[in-house]
């Protein structure tokens, strides 16, 4: 079963996985492939119930494998992967499908995070491109004062993805969900003190939307794609945008609180393999061939996604079709994850996409201790 990244008939994905397993049966005579291909909204709710009606299946492309590690349904990613397929994994995100040390969820693909800003608003603005925070408030004061875009700087902490704006500045102030021992760090004075600088910088001032709590990602992107944003985080999927809405853009390194940050979000889409079905060895042919180049880059391609293997990566990097990708190219290896690998995790950050926005409106300290005792709590029921 995979989701589908598809908008339209003609790159609907289980054209994809049609071809890919139309070319494996005819290598692999002996074995069979269902595929089932199921739209985002849906794949996690149908899977469930598969799950518990018995009907489980062999391999499968979602958002996130942690849950199924904890019911103990998942092969470990040695068992089902060849030693050359496992090897050829970015090292970052094959760590990223760890619980405990152990690989289980296997990268599919991959996204990062960089600062677009509108060249046309930074020059109308007479601001250089913001290395720090300082720089930011700065540049975002001069385009206000000059009125060069609506909004100077976008910062969408609204439910659609609070937890991936929240993370890009907290990772600025050295901070983040959880602390080098993988115990929950929501209201660490790193993440206090971060929130604390968005508020009297960015919102206080009218720098940004009035709420940014209730202001979405995809809003935001609209916003930047209409000309009316000056800077904001963004990844891939706002090139087209904004080259679709006449936005002379360029992307950067996002600033940190003392400067450009080394690292930055990175986000990706899982395969995990199910042990019911007792098909080791076929899952694991499949997998092989799923992720050989030529299958790997022709779906990356096909959805101007980023790679998770390193010959995918080489290759897009050299092969001169992705000059748009090639910043974001950069910042993968050493790219930061969400704590994927604690099994409270999708509870959490649902609680953050709840409230976490509240922080530069509300008391930070206040709204990051609430979020900090409820994930707490989770960790502690689900024997974390």
């Amino acid at each position: 079963m995979a989701a589908d990244y598809g908008d339209k008939a003609s790159n609907a994905s289980k054209v994809y996985w049609d071809d890919v397993v139309k070319r494996f049966e005819a290598k692999n005579e002996d074995i069979k492939v269902d595929v089932q291909v199921i739209n985002w909204n849906d794949i996690d709710t149908k899977v469930k119930t598969m799950i518990q009606g018995g009907n489980v299946p062999d391999i499968l492309q979602t958002g996130g494998y942690a849950d199924k590690v904890a019911d103990d349904l998942l092969y470990e990613a040695d068992e089902v992967l060849s030693p050359k397929t496992k090897s050829n994994l970015i090292e970052s995100f094959a760590k990223a499908g760890e619980v405990d040390g152990t690989q289980y969820g296997i990268p599919f693909v991959s996204s990062a995070r960089l600062m677009f800003y509108n060249k046309e608003v930074l020059g109308k603005a007479g601001v250089e491109v913001p290395q720090s925070w300082d720089d930011v408030a700065a540049a975002a004061e001069k385009i206000k004062a000059e009125k060069a875009a609506e909004i100077p700087y976008a910062l969408p902490l609204g439910p659609e993805e609070t937890q991936g704006e929240s993370m890009i500045w907290e990772i600025g102030n050295g901070g983040g969900y959880t602390d080098a021992e993988g115990n929950y760090s929501i209201d660490s004075a790193q993440n206090v003190e971060t929130f604390e600088w968005l508020k009297e910088n960015l919102v206080d001032p009218g720098l940004t939307y009035e709420n940014p709590a209730t202001t979405d990602r995809k809003t935001a992107f609209a916003d930047f794609a209409a000309g009316k944003v000056g800077m904001l985080n963004g990844h891939p999927t706002l090139i087209q945008m904004a080259k679709d809405g006449g936005v002379d853009y360029e992307v950067a390194p996002i600033p940190g609180k003392d400067g450009p940050l080394d690292s930055t979000l990175g986000v990706a889409d899982w395969m995990m393999a199910f042990k019911d079905g007792g098909k080791q060895e076929e899952i694991r042919k499949f997998l092989d061939f799923a992720y050989s180049m030529e299958n790997t880059l022709k779906f990356d391609e096909m959805y101007n996604l980023m790679p998770v293997t390193t010959d995918t990566l080489e290759e897009m990097q050299s092969n001169g079709k992705h000059k748009d990708l090639e910043p974001f190219f950069e910042v993968l290896p050493a790219a930061q994850f969400y704590p994927l690998g604690s099994t409270s995790w999708d509870v959490v950050s649902a609680e953050i996409k709840k409230s976490g926005g509240k922080a530069v409106s509300d008391d930070p300290g206040k709204v990051l201790g609430e979020l900090q005792q409820k994930a707490e709590d989770t960790a502690a029921d689900m024997g974390e």
